[in-house]
């Protein structure tokens, strides 16, 4: 009787959890308004904006453009990453090269205080239920393996050659490198060195310029000129990861 009631009363907790847990139709939901708020974003104008308020988490006599609009409780906080943070930032990029346009196809931007807040708020609120319905507390070492993965990256030092030789050899093996070449047709060295002569360049300015001075070794105009827009580049690599 004792094993009975006890079977009973655990059967109950299992299932009051279950139905407390979001479910997988509620978190494609949530996405789905996310990917709609996202679509009727412009790539040049929403990175203009990511741009802005990465390098103003990043640089301490950074000032954020007169242009877009911030929440003054965002200049204020002597730690902006808790209401903004690089690494969600980052998240938006990607969801922008994924589900952007070439043009704003409403007057939603990401310039607008309210539309980035949205935005992330959404971002937010998926993982939530991403982790409550499919992770859960007794996987907590899984989560703690995607936040640090996620976060850390950002909150190290300034960006210098030790994290780029880092990341080189993790993504610098036989299969993602043959991967790369048949998504993108760019090899590993040709996407990192990309990388770099656009990280030398978004430090002081936020689009690239049409012709650029190239002083890496075996990056050649070929395979540079494909990239000569960050928009066009990212459209196109979008186009052939989505074939």
């Amino acid at each position: 009787m004792h094993r009975q009631r006890r079977a009973l009363k655990l059967r109950k907790s299992l299932a009051d959890r279950k139905s407390r847990a979001p479910s997988i139709r509620r978190i494609a939901r949530i996405y789905g308004s996310i990917q709609k708020r996202i679509a009727q974003l412009a790539y040049r104008d929403s990175f203009y904006a990511i741009w802005a308020y990465a390098q103003y988490l990043q640089l301490p006599d950074f000032k954020i453009p007169s242009d877009i609009e911030v929440e003054p409780a965002l200049l204020a906080a002597s730690m902006p990453q808790a209401l903004l943070a690089e690494w969600t930032l980052e998240q938006i990029a990607r969801e922008v090269i994924q589900h952007g346009h070439d043009t704003n196809l409403e007057a939603r931007r990401l310039r607008q205080w309210s539309t980035l807040a949205e935005v992330a708020n959404g971002l937010r609120e998926l993982e939530g239920d991403i982790y409550a319905c499919l992770v859960g507390p007794k996987k907590i070492h899984l989560e703690m393996m995607r936040v640090s993965h996620r976060q850390f990256v950002w909150q190290q030092q300034y960006p210098n050659w030790r994290y780029i030789i880092r990341y080189y050899k993790l993504f610098n093996t036989a299969n993602i490198a043959a991967h790369a070449v048949r998504a993108v047709g760019l090899t590993v060295e040709h996407i990192f060195m990309i990388g770099m002569a656009y990280l030398g360049m978004f430090l002081d300015r936020p689009f690239v310029v049409k012709d650029i001075k190239i002083e890496i070794p075996e990056l050649t105009r070929g395979c540079y000129e494909p990239a000569a827009s960050l928009a066009t580049f990212l459209s196109m690599m979008h186009a052939k990861a989505m074939r």
